[in-house]
């Protein structure tokens, strides 16, 4: 006899949090990449339309700041949120790679 898992709704409200937590690091990194190209733009335009497009197309910046935030939510066992962090990093690196090999062909 199979014995069911029941779905654990807190869980998955703690996923959610990390998603959302996730999505607010996004923009907050995309508005300090648009201020920096908006900066760079008065002196060379070209420079700042692929400072957003290598930033935040490819995903690179998400290195530097999802894996310490998956550390940090590991060291301070917050499981959910942890999951949340790496289900949202793993949809944005795959979104980010299709969108730029759209751009290449």
């Amino acid at each position: 006899m199979k014995t069911k898992k029941r779905f654990n709704q807190q869980e998955f409200q703690k996923i959610l949090s990390g998603l959302f937590f996730l999505l607010g690091i996004h923009l907050a990194i995309l508005t300090v990449l648009k201020v920096a190209a908006f900066f760079i733009s008065m002196f060379n335009p070209l420079l700042a339309a692929n400072t957003i497009l290598v930033g935040f197309y490819l995903g690179i910046w998400q290195l530097f700041y999802a894996i310490p935030i998956i550390l940090w939510l590991k060291r301070t066992q917050q499981w959910g949120r942890m999951k949340g962090v790496i289900i949202g990093t793993v949809v944005t690196f795959m979104t980010n790679i299709s969108i730029f090999m759209s751009f290449l062909n």
